[in-house]
């Protein structure tokens, strides 16, 4: 890999928010510091105490909250460029806003620009009319667009995405510490975890009521979102009997004491989460949406069912629960997948093939 040093601009969700696209540039950052590049991040409003992140405040209502940090992070992008960083890239994380807020700024200061797609800003939001105007316009504003899954990159392309370039996701193995959640709760049996955001297209709903409707087994869930309230309500019954929400425990923590993963998405366009399972040589259960065939090898390192059936969900958690020695094999056969595609050692390797190419080219 070629050894020129960058300063590079980052622009999305970072931790202390939650979610794919804040793990993923955290991972980024990290590793593109480690190889001596100086990296600068813009995000949304938080408490990062981290070195160069840059937080944007803005307002908590979804439409208001994207126009402000538009018409806020440029003009603060423009002004450390001229200051001090003289970025020479941006690279950006979501098409909208982060991809016109990162297109606009490289215009002015004539340097390259990179969008990356991270699924729902493709999925979803260019279901409309005007959010499909604006997925347009993010994919023209930039050089080079990414997409981190197969199925994202023809997707991008039907919409009109030219210069496009697939480079999967990296994690890392995730942290764990001493704490034990089965234990603590005195969970017994059979157990499966959940970890993500609570909202709709997680399909948490559909885990549910295949879990209420299968015995002996246990659903441990780290997460939070507007599904939660849902949760709390319609599963009040199951809630510290076979369904327990967790909190105060490492995503790394849930997922080692589980019997497998599952993740029942409506909509998913990597599933960063699989691969800390995989990393962690855990069986993982799916749906067959988006890419995460990618990922999951029906039958090999977990079973995928279909979205919204709670029958194939039921018949999937079953044939894990009653083979002890299927779950051993397809945690190995994770682990190997994991370490061969998956490390975060690849994906730099990849993102900065495109940084230099446009930095060189």
């Amino acid at each position: 890999m070629d050894d020129t040093k960058m300063k590079i601009c980052l622009i999305g969700k970072y931790p202390p928010e939650r979610g794919g696209i804040s793990t993923h540039l955290r991972i980024l950052k990290r590793g593109l510091e480690e190889r001596g590049h100086e990296v600068t991040v813009v995000t949304y409003a938080g408490n990062s105490k981290e070195k160069n992140v840059i937080s944007v405040p803005i307002p908590k209502y979804p439409f208001a909250r994207g126009l402000s940090f538009t018409f806020s992070s440029i003009p603060l992008i423009l002004k450390k460029h001229i200051d001090t960083e003289k970025f020479d890239l941006i690279h950006s994380h979501y098409l909208v806003p982060p991809g016109i807020v990162g297109g606009l700024s490289s215009k002015v200061l004539r340097v390259p620009s990179i969008v990356t797609a991270h699924g729902s800003d493709v999925y979803i939001l260019s279901k409309s009319k005007a959010g499909r105007s604006m997925v347009r316009l993010s994919f023209e504003l930039n050089d080079v667009a990414i997409g981190v899954s197969s199925n994202l990159v023809r997707e991008m392309f039907k919409l009109g995405a030219r210069n496009v370039k697939l480079i999967r996701h990296g994690v890392p193995k995730p942290e764990i510490s001493d704490k034990r959640p089965r234990e603590d709760l005195g969970i017994e049996g059979f157990t499966l975890s959940f970890v993500g955001n609570l909202v709709p297209q997680k399909g948490i709903k559909y885990l549910l009521e295949a879990i209420e409707s299968t015995d002996g087994v246990n659903l441990m869930i780290l997460g939070d979102g507007p599904e939660k309230r849902r949760i709390l309500t319609k599963w009040r019954d199951l809630i510290g009997e076979r369904v327990f929400i967790l909190r105060d425990y490492l995503p790394g923590d849930v997922i080692d004491d589980s019997d497998a993963l599952v993740l029942p998405s409506i909509s998913e366009s990597f599933g960063l989460v699989l691969l800390e399972a995989m990393s962690l040589s855990k069986p993982v259960l799916a749906s067959k949406v988006g890419g995460i065939p990618e990922i999951v090898i029906d039958g090999v390192n977990g079973i995928l069912f279909r979205p919204r059936d709670v029958h194939s969900i039921r018949k999937a958690i079953n044939t894990l629960k009653m083979d002890e020695n299927l779950r051993k094999r397809m945690g190995r056969e994770g682990e190997k997948i994991w370490r061969s595609k998956y490390t975060p050692e690849e994906m730099l390797n990849n993102v900065l093939e495109v940084y230099l190419g446009l930095i060189e080219g």
